[in-house]
C-alpha cells in the first residue's frame, strides 16, 4: 500500500517545485543580470571612445569640426551602453514571464531610448537647447505611442521595431543639425618638416598642461629651442630628481644642432621665453638665464628669491615675475605691442577692447579651447582645440587654429596626428609666418597661410 502512495507524493512534490520555479525561481536571474548588464555597459562606455577616435581620424581628410561630430557619437555610444544594460534586464524579465525571445530585445532598446531621451534633455552641449528638448520630447512621444500601438497591431513586433528606429532617428537629429551648421575649419597649414626629439620620454610630464605648452618651445634667431623631461625620475637621497634636456634645432630643417642637459627637482619643468633680441630666457625655477641660440649662456642672469615667472608680453621685451604680494616687471624698456588694445577670450567668443569699448568681436569655433600663443609682432595668435575621454583620459583629437589679430579671422588649421598626453607645445616665429607644434615624439614646423 505504501509503495503505491509514495510515487504520488513524489509527483506532487515535483509539481510544487515546478510551480515555485515558475513563480519565483526564474525571477532570481533578474538581479544578477541587472548588475552584470550595468558592469558591461559601463565597460563599453569607457572603451568606446576608441571608436570615436577612429571616426575622428576619418574627418582629418575633411573640413569637419571634430567637436560637432562627437556630439552625435556621444549620444550613440550612450544609447548603446544603455541597450547592453536594458537588454540584459528585458531578456531575464521576459524569461521569468515566459515571453518570446524576439520582443525582449526590442524592450531592451526601448528602455535604452527612454533613458537616452532623458540624457539628451539634460545634456549641456553646443547648439540650441530648445531643439534638443523638442527632439527628446518628440522621441518619447513617438516611442510611447508606438509601443501602445504594437499591442493592438497585427504585426506587433514590426510596429515596436519601427517605433524604436524612428525614436533613435529623432534623438540623433540635434547632433546632425549641429554638424551641418558648424562652419568648416580653415585650410590646413603646410607642414615643412617633422623631427623626433626623444622617443623614450614621459609624455605626462612633457605635455601636462596648457600653461607649460607655450613655455617649452621658442624661436631664437633661426633656431627652435625646446626643453623636456628626458626620462623617469631618479633619487638624490630622498629627493626625486629629473634629467631635463635642452635642444637647439635648425628652424629650416629641424636638424638638432646643440644639446644640453640639466638636473633638477622632479616636477619642476624649466620654462623658455623668447626675447625681442633673438635670445631665450631659461627659467629653471631658481634663476633666469639668457641663452644664445646655440645654448651658450649670455647676459644677464637673475636670481629669484620668490615667486615665478608668469608670462612674457608678445613683444618679448620684459618678463612678469609673480610675487606674493604683487608682481615684478623684469626688462630694459617698457615696449608693448599695443598699449591701447586688450583682447579677451571667453566662453564662446573673442573681443578686442580699447578704453572699455568693444572694437571687434567674433565667435570661437565649437570645441574646448585654450590660448596657444601670440607672435612677437602682435599680428597672429593661436587657439588649441581638443577633447578627451576615458579614465584615465586620452585625447580624441587636437588641432590649432591660427587667427589674425587685427580682424579675428581664422587663417589656417594645424592638425596634430601624434597625440600628446594633454596639450602639444606651440610657438610662433617672431614675424608670425611660422608655427611650431608637437611634443618630443613628433615636433613639426608649419607655414602660416
Amino acid at each position: 500500500m505504501q509503495a503505491q502512495i509514495w510515487p504520488g507524493r513524489t509527483s506532487i512534490l515535483s509539481g510544487v517545485k515546478e510551480v515555485i520555479w515558475r513563480a519565483v525561481g526564474r525571477w532570481l536571474v533578474v538581479p544578477p543580470a541587472f548588475v552584470l548588464g550595468l558592469v558591461f555597459g559601463y565597460i563599453f562606455l569607457n572603451f568606446s571612445f576608441l571608436f570615436e577616435r577612429a571616426c575622428i581620424t576619418w574627418t582629418r581628410s575633411l573640413t569637419l569640426s571634430p567637436g560637432s561630430l562627437i556630439e552625435v557619437l556621444d549620444l550613440a555610444r550612450f544609447v548603446l551602453a544603455l541597450a547592453i544594460w536594458g537588454t540584459a534586464i528585458a531578456w531575464t524579465v521576459g524569461f521569468a514571464l515566459r515571453t518570446k525571445q524576439a520582443p525582449r530585445f526590442q524592450w531592451g532598446l526601448t528602455l535604452a531610448l527612454l533613458l537616452g531621451a532623458a540624457y539628451l534633455w539634460t545634456k549641456h552641449s553646443p547648439g540650441s537647447a530648445t531643439f534638443r528638448h523638442v527632439a527628446a520630447g518628440s522621441g518619447v512621444a513617438i516611442l510611447v505611442g508606438g509601443v501602445i500601438s504594437s499591442f493592438r497591431a497585427n504585426h506587433s513586433l514590426r510596429t515596436h521595431f519601427l517605433a524604436n528606429a524612428l525614436t533613435l532617428t529623432v534623438l540623433m537629429l540635434p547632433g546632425v543639425v549641429l554638424i551641418a551648421s558648424t562652419p568648416n575649419l580653415p585650410p590646413t597649414a603646410r607642414r615643412l618638416w617633422s623631427t623626433v626629439l626623444d622617443k623614450n620620454t614621459w609624455q605626462g610630464m612633457n605635455t601636462g598642461s596648457s600653461y607649460n605648452a607655450t613655455r617649452q618651445v621658442a624661436f631664437a634667431r633661426g633656431r627652435i629651442i625646446a626643453v623636456f623631461d628626458a626620462g623617469l625620475p631618479t633619487y638624490d637621497g630622498k629627493q626625486p630628481v629629473s634629467k631635463y634636456r635642452l635642444l637647439s634645432l635648425d628652424a629650416r630643417t629641424g636638424q638638432i644642432k646643440d644639446s644640453r642637459e640639466m638636473v633638477g627637482p622632479w616636477g619642476t619643468m624649466p620654462y623658455l621665453f623668447a626675447t625681442d633680441d633673438g635670445l631665450v630666457v631659461l627659467d629653471d625655477r631658481k634663476t633666469l638665464k639668457a641663452l644664445n641660440p646655440d645654448l651658450t649662456e649670455a647676459e644677464p642672469h637673475f636670481t629669484q628669491d620668490r615667486g615665478r615667472v608668469g608670462r612674457i608680453p608678445p613683444g618679448g621685451s620684459m618678463l612678469v615675475c609673480e610675487t606674493d604680494p604683487g608682481t615684478t616687471w623684469l626688462g630694459s624698456s617698457e615696449v608693448y605691442v599695443n598699449n591701447e588694445t586688450v583682447m579677451v577670450l571667453s566662453c564662446g567668443g573673442m573681443r578686442m577692447f580699447s578704453h572699455g569699448t568693444i572694437l571687434k568681436e567674433a565667435p570661437i569655433p565649437a570645441g574646448r579651447s585654450s590660448l596657444a600663443g601670440f607672435s612677437q609682432n602682435g599680428q597672429r595668435f593661436a587657439l588649441q582645440f581638443s577633447d578627451e575621454k576615458g579614465d584615465p583620459s586620452i585625447l580624441l583629437y587636437e588641432y590649432f587654429i591660427i587667427f589674425d589679430v587685427a580682424t579675428l579671422t581664422p587663417l589656417t588649421t594645424v592638425r596634430i596626428s601624434d597625440m600628446p598626453e594633454r596639450q602639444s607645445w606651440s610657438a610662433f616665429s617672431p614675424d608670425g609666418r611660422y608655427f611650431v607644434a608637437g611634443n618630443p615624439d613628433n615636433l613639426s614646423l608649419y607655414q602660416v597661410q
